[in-house]
Protein backbone atom coordinates (compact mmCIF):
# COMPACT_ATOMS: atom_id res chain seq x y z
CA UNK A 1 0.00 0.00 0.00
CA UNK A 2 1.43 3.67 -1.12
CA UNK A 3 2.07 5.79 2.11
CA UNK A 4 -0.04 9.09 2.10
CA UNK A 5 -2.92 7.30 -0.35
CA UNK A 6 -6.56 6.10 0.14
CA UNK A 7 -8.90 4.24 -2.62
CA UNK A 8 -11.58 6.54 -3.88
CA UNK A 9 -14.49 4.13 -5.26
CA UNK A 10 -16.15 6.24 -8.62
CA UNK A 11 -18.78 6.14 -11.04
CA UNK A 12 -19.25 7.72 -14.53
CA UNK A 13 -22.23 7.79 -16.73
CA UNK A 14 -22.47 6.04 -20.39
CA UNK A 15 -24.44 7.17 -23.10
CA UNK A 16 -24.58 5.20 -26.25
CA UNK A 17 -24.46 7.41 -29.35
CA UNK A 18 -26.02 4.50 -31.78
CA UNK A 19 -29.48 5.81 -30.26
CA UNK A 20 -31.00 8.37 -32.38
CA UNK A 21 -31.06 12.27 -31.54
CA UNK A 22 -34.68 11.84 -30.27
CA UNK A 23 -34.13 9.39 -28.21
CA UNK A 24 -31.23 10.92 -26.48
CA UNK A 25 -32.96 13.66 -25.59
CA UNK A 26 -36.08 11.73 -24.17
CA UNK A 27 -33.93 9.96 -21.77
CA UNK A 28 -32.67 13.27 -20.65
CA UNK A 29 -34.19 14.44 -16.78
CA UNK A 30 -36.99 16.88 -17.25
CA UNK A 31 -35.05 19.29 -15.20
CA UNK A 32 -32.28 18.78 -17.90
CA UNK A 33 -33.96 19.29 -20.95
CA UNK A 34 -35.40 22.62 -19.32
CA UNK A 35 -32.07 23.77 -18.30
CA UNK A 36 -30.96 23.54 -22.14
CA UNK A 37 -33.64 25.13 -23.21
CA UNK A 38 -33.25 28.05 -21.02
CA UNK A 39 -29.70 28.78 -22.46
CA UNK A 40 -31.03 28.44 -25.96
CA UNK A 41 -33.32 30.94 -25.12
CA UNK A 42 -30.88 33.49 -23.71
CA UNK A 43 -29.16 33.15 -26.95
CA UNK A 44 -26.51 31.60 -25.86
CA UNK A 45 -24.26 29.85 -28.15
CA UNK A 46 -21.84 27.35 -28.73
CA UNK A 47 -18.61 27.24 -30.64
CA UNK A 48 -15.21 25.61 -30.84
CA UNK A 49 -11.99 27.33 -29.75
CA UNK A 50 -10.80 28.64 -32.92
CA UNK A 51 -7.36 30.15 -32.52
CA UNK A 52 -4.36 30.36 -29.23
CA UNK A 53 -6.25 33.76 -28.14
CA UNK A 54 -8.98 31.89 -27.14
CA UNK A 55 -6.94 29.02 -25.80
CA UNK A 56 -5.74 31.29 -23.61
CA UNK A 57 -9.24 33.08 -22.43
CA UNK A 58 -10.14 29.02 -22.17
CA UNK A 59 -7.30 28.65 -19.71
CA UNK A 60 -7.43 32.10 -17.82
CA UNK A 61 -11.15 30.99 -17.31
CA UNK A 62 -10.62 27.39 -15.88
CA UNK A 63 -8.11 28.92 -13.60
CA UNK A 64 -10.46 31.00 -12.21
CA UNK A 65 -12.99 28.19 -11.75
CA UNK A 66 -10.38 26.20 -10.00
CA UNK A 67 -9.62 28.97 -7.31
CA UNK A 68 -13.59 28.80 -6.50
CA UNK A 69 -13.51 25.47 -6.20
CA UNK A 70 -10.47 25.75 -3.73
CA UNK A 71 -10.94 28.41 -1.60
CA UNK A 72 -15.16 28.41 -1.96
CA UNK A 73 -15.90 24.65 -2.09
CA UNK A 74 -13.29 24.05 0.15
CA UNK A 75 -11.31 21.18 -2.35
CA UNK A 76 -7.96 22.46 -1.53
CA UNK A 77 -6.34 19.76 -3.63
CA UNK A 78 -8.56 20.26 -6.73
CA UNK A 79 -6.37 21.19 -9.46
CA UNK A 80 -6.08 21.63 -13.94
CA UNK A 81 -3.65 20.97 -15.78
CA UNK A 82 -0.52 22.95 -16.88
CA UNK A 83 -1.04 25.00 -20.05
CA UNK A 84 0.74 23.03 -22.25
CA UNK A 85 -1.19 19.88 -21.45
CA UNK A 86 -4.15 22.19 -22.84
CA UNK A 87 -1.85 23.96 -25.65
CA UNK A 88 -0.60 20.16 -27.03
CA UNK A 89 -4.55 18.91 -27.13
CA UNK A 90 -5.17 22.00 -29.34
CA UNK A 91 -2.16 21.46 -31.52
CA UNK A 92 -2.41 17.99 -32.21
CA UNK A 93 -6.27 18.21 -32.67
CA UNK A 94 -6.89 15.64 -29.57
CA UNK A 95 -10.18 16.85 -28.42
CA UNK A 96 -12.86 19.44 -28.95
CA UNK A 97 -12.74 22.75 -27.10
CA UNK A 98 -16.35 23.80 -27.00
CA UNK A 99 -17.28 27.00 -25.52
CA UNK A 100 -20.38 29.05 -24.37
CA UNK A 101 -20.91 32.94 -25.78
CA UNK A 102 -23.20 35.42 -24.82
CA UNK A 103 -22.94 38.65 -26.42
CA UNK A 104 -19.68 37.75 -27.81
CA UNK A 105 -18.18 37.09 -24.33
CA UNK A 106 -16.83 33.46 -23.35
CA UNK A 107 -19.02 32.04 -20.08
CA UNK A 108 -18.39 28.51 -20.01
CA UNK A 109 -16.20 25.76 -21.90
CA UNK A 110 -15.52 22.11 -21.46
CA UNK A 111 -12.84 20.35 -22.47
CA UNK A 112 -13.52 16.65 -24.58
CA UNK A 113 -11.00 14.04 -25.52
CA UNK A 114 -12.00 11.15 -28.42
CA UNK A 115 -11.36 8.73 -30.31
CA UNK A 116 -13.65 7.24 -33.17
CA UNK A 117 -14.79 4.64 -30.49
CA UNK A 118 -15.63 7.07 -27.10
CA UNK A 119 -15.26 10.62 -26.39
CA UNK A 120 -14.69 11.70 -22.62
CA UNK A 121 -15.45 15.12 -20.85
CA UNK A 122 -12.06 15.80 -19.45
CA UNK A 123 -12.96 19.47 -17.73
CA UNK A 124 -14.77 22.41 -17.78
CA UNK A 125 -15.27 25.76 -16.03
CA UNK A 126 -18.11 28.20 -15.82
CA UNK A 127 -19.05 31.71 -14.54
CA UNK A 128 -20.84 32.48 -11.66
CA UNK A 129 -21.89 35.70 -12.35
CA UNK A 130 -23.97 34.20 -15.93
CA UNK A 131 -24.96 30.83 -13.77
CA UNK A 132 -28.77 31.24 -14.73
CA UNK A 133 -27.73 30.90 -18.75
CA UNK A 134 -27.80 27.31 -18.11
CA UNK A 135 -24.64 27.38 -20.45
CA UNK A 136 -22.81 24.01 -19.22
CA UNK A 137 -25.81 22.73 -20.05
CA UNK A 138 -26.12 23.93 -23.66
CA UNK A 139 -22.24 22.50 -23.65
CA UNK A 140 -22.78 19.26 -23.11
CA UNK A 141 -25.63 18.60 -25.75
CA UNK A 142 -24.18 20.23 -28.47
CA UNK A 143 -20.82 17.90 -27.77
CA UNK A 144 -23.38 14.96 -27.94
CA UNK A 145 -24.46 15.57 -31.08
CA UNK A 146 -21.20 16.79 -32.36
CA UNK A 147 -19.77 13.08 -31.17
CA UNK A 148 -22.76 11.61 -32.85
CA UNK A 149 -22.27 12.63 -36.41
CA UNK A 150 -18.80 12.45 -36.10
CA UNK A 151 -19.67 8.62 -35.91
CA UNK A 152 -17.88 8.19 -32.17
CA UNK A 153 -19.86 5.15 -30.29
CA UNK A 154 -20.29 6.10 -26.39
CA UNK A 155 -20.02 9.74 -24.49
CA UNK A 156 -18.55 9.57 -21.23
CA UNK A 157 -19.71 11.79 -18.77
CA UNK A 158 -16.28 11.73 -16.86
CA UNK A 159 -16.47 10.49 -13.11
CA UNK A 160 -18.29 11.07 -10.03
CA UNK A 161 -17.97 10.64 -6.08
CA UNK A 162 -20.60 8.05 -5.16
CA UNK A 163 -22.98 8.06 -1.77
CA UNK A 164 -21.86 11.79 -1.17
CA UNK A 165 -23.56 13.69 1.28
CA UNK A 166 -25.61 16.71 -0.20
CA UNK A 167 -23.76 19.43 1.97
CA UNK A 168 -20.70 18.21 0.20
CA UNK A 169 -19.92 20.37 -3.24
CA UNK A 170 -19.42 17.20 -5.63
CA UNK A 171 -22.81 15.83 -5.00
CA UNK A 172 -23.88 18.92 -7.23
CA UNK A 173 -21.50 17.33 -10.03
CA UNK A 174 -22.81 14.02 -9.27
CA UNK A 175 -26.53 15.17 -9.91
CA UNK A 176 -25.50 17.29 -12.99
CA UNK A 177 -23.87 14.59 -14.84
CA UNK A 178 -26.92 12.18 -13.74
CA UNK A 179 -29.24 13.89 -15.32
CA UNK A 180 -28.64 13.15 -18.64
CA UNK A 181 -29.46 9.22 -17.93
CA UNK A 182 -26.46 7.25 -19.22
CA UNK A 183 -25.42 3.72 -17.95
CA UNK A 184 -24.14 4.24 -14.81
CA UNK A 185 -20.41 2.23 -14.71
CA UNK A 186 -17.91 2.28 -11.40
CA UNK A 187 -14.54 1.85 -10.97
CA UNK A 188 -12.01 3.18 -8.62
CA UNK A 189 -9.64 5.52 -8.07
CA UNK A 190 -6.38 5.77 -5.83
CA UNK A 191 -5.57 9.52 -4.92
CA UNK A 192 -1.51 9.83 -3.68
CA UNK A 193 -0.87 13.30 -1.64
CA UNK A 194 1.75 14.99 -3.58
CA UNK A 195 1.50 18.24 -2.09
CA UNK A 196 5.31 19.19 -2.68
CA UNK A 197 4.94 18.89 -6.36
CA UNK A 198 1.34 20.23 -6.36
CA UNK A 199 2.88 23.63 -4.58
CA UNK A 200 5.61 23.65 -7.23
CA UNK A 201 3.03 23.68 -10.14
CA UNK A 202 0.82 26.13 -8.52
CA UNK A 203 3.65 28.82 -8.79
CA UNK A 204 4.55 27.87 -12.02
CA UNK A 205 1.12 28.71 -12.76
CA UNK A 206 0.41 31.97 -10.97
CA UNK A 207 4.06 33.43 -12.24
CA UNK A 208 2.70 33.10 -15.38
CA UNK A 209 -1.30 33.83 -15.13
CA UNK A 210 -1.13 35.70 -11.88
CA UNK A 211 -3.38 35.58 -9.09
CA UNK A 212 -6.72 34.88 -10.97
CA UNK A 213 -9.35 35.77 -7.90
Amino acid sequence: ELSNSRVINRATFIIDLSQNEEEIWRNFDKKLRNSIRKAEKEKVSIEEIKDKKELNIYYSLSLKTQEEIRNKKGRKSFSIPLFTFFEEIFKNNGGKFLVAKLDGEIIAGALFLFNKDKAVYFQSFSSRANAEKQAPSLIQWEAIKKFKNLGVKEYDLGGVTLELNKDDSRFFVYEFKRKFNGELKKFCNIEIEINKWKKIQDFIIGATYGKTI
